[in-house]
């Protein structure tokens, strides 16, 4: 696999879900001091597992990568088959390189947060002048979540120029200061990116002209890498506030309907789905979704490769909400479609949404699938398919079933918690948040590493933001959970709002 290649996959294995909790106020380190064992599977989740590596990448871009490798060595032989920490990797790297890391370890594992680094730009000087003319670029940070901490960034700046041309420059700067850059230029510059081969880690806004740029440039004829990082810069600004649902989700279709790398395009759907259901308005979602079917069905049956066509579908059997898209859906399940291949896992999905939206022939395809599924998982995806119906009486049920000891197996919960919290049954479920924020620290306690993830963006993912959140905050007004659990609300809960975080 080329170099850039790995990169790319990288940055969408491990970017998204790390600035997704870092912008939040319940965003934790990386390293955490862990009381007891119970505390342990709270600390586990994006930021581990996600930022840390992120971080380690930054280093070896200080360092250089041979220096880096190095250090890793030298760490590895002092301490094999021995304890050993962060605090000794640091030193090993020291001991390699020279130089003092001891401030930037600090500020990126034991702090927790991320900078957003703003750019601005001005240009002085004429294309007349033999002299060329002078680009300025400013770069200043501040902290995502509105404190006063900032933090040593090394990164690698992009100026595209009119003519076509690129030129770049390495900076690194601390604390509140501005970094100016200046540069010789023979044009206007179309767009200023501030994170060019993506070695530095927080969130990078573009300035106005260069978003304008970028929102083109990504549709164009450009390396995946390069178009994946504008991408990033672009969801950054939304996350800012500076792009506005309606608006993000029109350049998200469009990227949609023109990609073709097909990890891209997976991101651009995860995308898809949390704009359109967390932040499109209830009242108008119907015309919006509409145009969303419309892609997705279009691409879908328009030769896209298997892998594809299998994300447009579980997109599209999502986000259906029309009568139209209900059709289709019935039409896929039941081979009327040509060209689309179902697995059983999808065929019972299908099933789900033809039952959350209470159509006529739900329950006979559901009876229909249980006697031609013969396979062992056949039961469990039969009870998580069953947790979509818009029955008052079964979803009391199957809360119950939720906190019972001994109950149904823990990943029949985990996997019919979406459904039971289907986004357009909120009257019939909204009054179990509450009681599912209560019962938090027992879930603590009996439920396996993740699940209490699960349960929060299930139980406050599936409301809109003006119906869950003044419940989140009366619970926290109310109640006094252990700090892990507090945190782990506040993450899921201010992806709901807009600005996100």
């Amino acid at each position: 696999m080329k170099e850039r290649e790995v990169w790319k996959c990288f940055h969408l294995a491990h970017r998204p879900g790390a600035t997704t909790i870092d912008r939040t106020a319940g965003t934790t380190p990386i390293h955490q001091q862990i009381t007891n064992l119970s505390d342990a599977k709270s600390a586990y989740g994006a930021i581990v597992y996600q930022k840390a590596p992120i971080i380690l990448r930054s280093l070896s871009f200080i360092l250089g990568p041979e220096i880096f490798q190095a250090g890793v060595r030298r760490f590895l032989r002092r301490h094999a088959f021995d304890v050993a920490d962060w605090g000794d990797l640091i030193r090993s790297l020291e001991e390699v390189s020279g130089q003092t890391l001891q401030g930037w370890a600090e500020a990126w594992s034991i702090g927790s947060g991320m900078p957003t680094v703003e750019t601005e730009w001005k240009l002085a000087g004429s294309v007349t002048d033999p002299s060329g003319q002078r680009l300025s670029i400013r770069l200043t940070q501040r902290d995502a979540r509105g404190t006063s901490r900032h933090w040593p960034i090394d990164t690698l700046g992009r100026g595209a120029l009119a003519d076509g041309s690129v030129c770049s420059r390495r900076t690194s700067f601390e604390g509140g200061s501005s970094r100016l850059i200046e540069l010789n230029v023979s044009g206007k510059p179309r767009f200023i990116f501030a994170n060019d081969e993506d070695h530095s880690y927080g969130s990078f806004l573009p300035d106005e002209r260069s978003l304008e740029a970028l929102m083109t440039e990504v549709d164009g004829d450009v390396d995946p890498l390069d178009r994946l990082l504008y991408r990033s810069a672009i969801d950054d600004a939304f996350a800012a506030g500076r792009l506005g649902p309606y608006q993000y989700l029109d350049i998200l279709r469009r990227s949609i309907g023109s990609e073709r790398d097909e990890d891209q395009l997976t991101w651009l759907l995860e995308r898809l789905i949390q704009i359109s259901e967390r932040h499109i308005k209830t009242e108008v979602s119907s015309s919006s979704l509409n145009t969303t079917e419309r892609l997705l069905l279009g691409r879908m049956t328009a030769g896209s490769t298997p892998g594809e066509q299998l994300l447009l579908l579980r997109v599209f059997r999502r986000l259906a909400v029309t009568s139209e898209a209900i059709s289709h859906l019935k039409g896929i399940l039941t081979g009327q479609m040509a060209g689309v291949r179902l697995p059983p896992g999808d065929r019972w999905a299908i099933i789900a949404a033809l039952l959350a939206h209470g159509d006529s022939e739900a329950d006979a395809l559901l009876e229909r699938e249980k006697l031609a599924d013969r396979s062992g998982a056949s039961a469990k995806l039969a009870w998580i398919s069953a947790a979509d119906r818009p029955d008052p009486t079964l979803k009391e049920h199957y809360f119950s079933e939720y906190l019972r000891v001994g109950g149904v197996p823990e990943d029949w919960i985990v996997e019919s918690l979406t459904n039971f919290n289907n986004r357009h049954q909120t009257e019939l479920t909204i009054r179990y948040l509450f009681p599912a924020l209560c019962a938090l620290p027992r879930l603590k306690k009996e439920r396996k590493i993740f699940f209490i993830l699960a349960w929060l963006n299930a139980f406050l993912g599936g409301h809109p933001a003006e119906r869950a959140l003044p419940i989140v905050a009366d619970f926290l007004r109310g109640c006094q959970l252990d700090p892990d659990l507090t945190a782990k609300i506040l993450q899921v809960a201010d992806g709901l709002r807009y600005p996100p975080g």
